[in-house]
């Protein structure tokens, strides 16, 4: 089937898109950051990433990465990456019924966000337990619900350890471990979840990285395989939403936006105007030419592939 050019141009956009969400950990990157007790933590290089774009803190000059991390903290975490653009009036349309947070708390408007995006829901009658450290297995939920996966509470019997896993959550985690966003402990031969023990801040920074990680590799895997194009076949009709939502899933736009720091409509529109150098140099820096042969498949030439996408134009 003989594409048209505005579907090239989405496939050059959306290839091109994929390389830039790679780089993200160098690319919006702020000041260098660092913390005074990681120094040789297996953690240390994630938790430097996601620091320097502002996604985690610390406090002060310390991390504290084997401290818990409380489930509102934890949301926190989520909306910065996923929910940021999410709006007042539609947090306000959710009517969202807060029994156990006071409206002075930090985490009052994080946890509101939290449980009008759906992610959340708490244990009944408005109770969130905003101050309680979160479990694994909590975790396991909220990213299964975010992404919207489909349970699979079989996945689980590879665990030592299922029996500790809650009935409720089980599907969940199961869902999880498939698509390796979390994978458990290995002791020898034997996998546990740990799914009621809470999660460290180190191991909900690994969990996040893990998941972008996970959303990278299926990119470039299909991309490089053949099955990009694939993908496209019968829905070039202009709607460059039902591609993206093919994609990403249906927060592809926050999570675009989340990382592109919220020009996603923007930046979208300049590409197809032919705007690349432009795009490129303000989101990755002048040197942009060398980040992106820097990071890309050892095949994947950046010029060669900028010069192909002008010539469809």
């Amino acid at each position: 089937m003989k594409k048209s050019k505005t579907a090239r141009k989405i496939i050059s956009f959306l290839v091109m898109t994929v390389v830039i969400l790679t780089s993200v950990g160098m690319t919006f990157a702020n000041d260098p950051v660092s913390f005074n007790d990681i120094q040789g933590h297996w953690a240390e290089e994630r938790i430097i990433e996601w620091a320097e774009m502002e996604v985690v803190r610390g406090y002060g000059d310390t991390f504290k990465p084997d401290n818990n991390i409380t489930r509102a903290e934890f949301m926190s975490l989520m909306n910065k990456t996923f929910y940021e653009d999410m709006t007042e009036e539609e947090i306000a349309q959710a009517e969202v019924y807060l029994a156990d947070v006071d409206a002075d708390k930090w985490y009052a408007p994080i946890v509101e966000k939290a449980v009008a995006a759906g992610y959340i829901s708490g244990y009944g009658e408005g109770i969130m337990k905003p101050e309680n450290f979160i479990t694994r297995e909590e975790v396991a939920t909220i990213l299964s619900k975010i992404f919207e996966l489909d349970q699979s509470p079989e996945a689980v019997e590879v665990f030592a350890d299922t029996d500790t896993i809650s009935d409720w959550a089980k599907g969940h985690v199961g869902a999880i471990v498939e698509v390796r966003f979390m994978t458990g402990y290995t002791e020898g031969t034997t996998r546990t979840f740990k799914g009621n023990s809470n999660i460290t801040r180190a191991e909900a920074v690994v969990t996040l990285d893990n998941v972008f990680t996970k959303i990278f590799e299926d990119l470039f895997e299909g991309i490089f395989d053949g099955e990009f194009e694939d993908l496209f076949e019968g829905i070039f009709d202009g709607d460059y939403e039902d591609l993206l939502n093919e994609i990403f899933g249906s927060d592809y736009e926050e999570i675009l936006n989340a990382i592109l720091n919220g020009d996603f409509e923007e930046i979208f529109a300049r590409f197809l105007s032919g705007e690349f150098d432009e795009i490129l140099s303000e989101i990755l820096g002048e040197d942009y030419e060398e980040i992106l042969n820097g990071i890309s498949p050892e095949d994947f030439d950046f010029q060669e592939a900028l010069s192909m996408m002008e010539t469809m134009f």
